[in-house]
């Protein structure tokens, strides 16, 4: 990812961390818990070691594609301003992680990912009565959601009502 340009094609791992901010941000995913693999090389995975610093620069395709997904999810435009993979990188490494290895199985990956799911998760009285303010919440996101879209509307009338007036007042120059 150090090497992305603005111009350079979508690069779908960077995606797929964009997008998990996103649906983090909408609050729609809880937690974002990064598996780390290594490269195989001569038939064996190696630990995984290479930290990508990440290009500054933000990739257009990738920002296009994630409006499209949003879009097509009804969740609007991207909540979080547009970043490159070094931002992007820099928050999903802040996150809680599991490094996979040869040594391990994919079902003891999953088992790490579930303790500490668990260790993060309330007790169940407490999700009882979160579940009963869900409904409060969705309705809470979906406001948050149609008044954005609402906003981008407004925003398109008003830049095109400014090239009229720029269009007007330049023909009132000219004669």
């Amino acid at each position: 990812m150090d090497e992305l340009q603005e111009i350079s094609p979508a690069d779908n791992v960077l995606l797929e961390h964009r997008m998990a901010l996103e649906l983090r941000e909408l609050g729609l995913v809880e937690f974002i818990m990064p598996v780390f693999v290594g490269d195989v090389l001569d038939g064996t995975r190696h630990t995984f070691s290479a930290w990508s610093h990440g290009s500054s620069c933000v990739v257009a395709a990738v920002e296009q594609k994630l409006k499209l997904h949003l879009s097509n999810q009804s969740l609007g435009e991207p909540v979080l301003e547009q970043q490159g993979a070094k931002t992007t990188l820099s928050t999903i490494f802040q996150n809680q992680g599991c490094f996979y290895n040869s040594s391990q199985s994919l079902e003891q990956v999953a088992d790490k990912i579930t303790l500490v799911v668990r260790k993060k998760t309330p007790s169940i009285t407490i999700e009882v009565q979160e579940v009963q303010a869900v409904p409060a919440a969705q309705e809470l996101k979906e406001e948050v959601i149609r008044l954005r879209l609402e906003l981008q509307q407004m925003t398109q009338w008003n830049a095109a009502l400014a090239e009229k007036v720029e269009i007007l007042t330049r023909l009132l120059q000219t004669t």
